[in-house]
């Protein structure tokens, strides 16, 4: 369990070193320097910061807790995004560099009135504050939790475990964004990308290792002949997300995304 906290300590230092690295001689004092980063971003760390910005616990934990219980079928929930995303990028996006929106509200304010514009940052902002920020910050502590068992090592309740690990995240987030800007936290995101891809790969290889007692085609064996019914990617009515709502209700919710 040491060796866990302690490498987790180290990777996490050597990416905030590096992010502070790559930033330390920006110009944070305007707002294109730390809200766009300068406009210096290449297209891959651009990507990697999506794709981290759009992970969290939700997919991590939630998802996998959900196929764990059920079946495949929770992919209606992140597969169905190609579609607006392609609608973002060949139809949205032009628009949004043509008139040089930066952010949400502005295109709002744009399209509609500076009313409007106040109308959707307060409901963005409730939206993050209330909702999607303190659920990330549960989730990932409950994970922080079961991976380092911070209750057996610090002597904790599991309350008390909880309420310092969302302290902690939160105070670790808040730093890179706070002092370093979009870019720091585009920087450290390409950084976890890599290392989360490295991570996500060797998960399976490891499973199926130990599904098959040390060998991979017995556990890959394994698991396409016992409890089939988990790789049922349909679903039902009973299900969480049951197929019918990629044309109803979970593409809205991408749409909006």
């Amino acid at each position: 369990m040491l060796m866990t906290i302690l490498s987790f300590l180290i990777v996490t230092s050597v990416v905030a070193y590096i992010s502070w690295l790559k930033t330390k001689g920006d110009d944070l004092s305007t707002s294109k320097g730390y809200f766009l980063a300068g406009r210096g971003l290449g297209g891959l760390v651009i990507g990697c910061s999506m794709v981290l910005t759009s992970l969290s616990t939700e997919q991590l934990i939630g998802v996998n807790a959900v196929s764990y219980k059920g079946n495949f079928s929770i992919i209606t929930w992140t597969v169905p995004t190609v579609i607006p995303l392609c609608f973002l990028a060949l139809y949205m996006l032009p628009k949004y560099l043509r008139n040089g929106y930066t952010t949400v509200p502005e295109f709002f304010e744009s399209r509609f009135d500076r009313q409007t514009r106040l109308i959707m940052s307060t409901l963005f902002l409730v939206f993050y504050l209330f909702i999607v920020i303190p659920t990330a910050l549960y989730t990932g502590a409950i994970a922080f939790n079961k991976i380092f068992n911070l209750e057996t090592a610090f002597g904790l309740s599991y309350g008390a475990a909880i309420t310092y690990t969302v302290i902690a995240i939160g105070v670790v987030g808040a730093i890179y964004a706070i002092f370093g800007g979009l870019k720091a936290v585009a920087v450290s995101d390409t950084i976890n990308a890599v290392i989360l891809v490295i991570g996500a790969l060797l998960v399976p290889f490891f499973a199926l290792m130990y599904l098959g007692d040390g060998s991979f085609s017995e556990g890959l064996h394994t698991i396409t002949t016992t409890h089939i019914e988990k790789w049922n990617a349909i679903g039902s009515e009973t299900d969480a997300t049951p197929w019918p709502t990629i044309f109803t209700g979970i593409m809205v919710v991408h749409f909006f995304y």
